[in-house]
């Protein structure tokens, strides 16, 4: 889950600078990453609710794990 935002944002920077956007992402046992142009498998609300600050919740894409590459075999 990534804010969809960030992801639009990482496309036109990539964009800009004619380079792919690519996010990673370090698991515990893995990095793992996924270029941006990737469709999301769905996009809800979502963020923290903890702090009663509406401005923490956005609209957020999901990506399945399957659909991120593994840096290590």
């Amino acid at each position: 889950m990534i804010s969809k935002m960030k992801v639009e944002r990482g496309r036109a920077m990539a964009k800009e600078r004619k380079v792919p956007a690519i996010l990673f992402v370090n698991f515990e046992d893995d990095i793992m990453f996924i270029d941006m142009s990737e469709v999301p498998d769905h996009t809800s609300i979502g963020g923290r609710s903890d702090r009663d600050d509406p401005l923490d919740t956005e609209l957020v894409n999901h990506y399945r794990i399957d659909q991120l590459t593994t840096i290590y075999e």
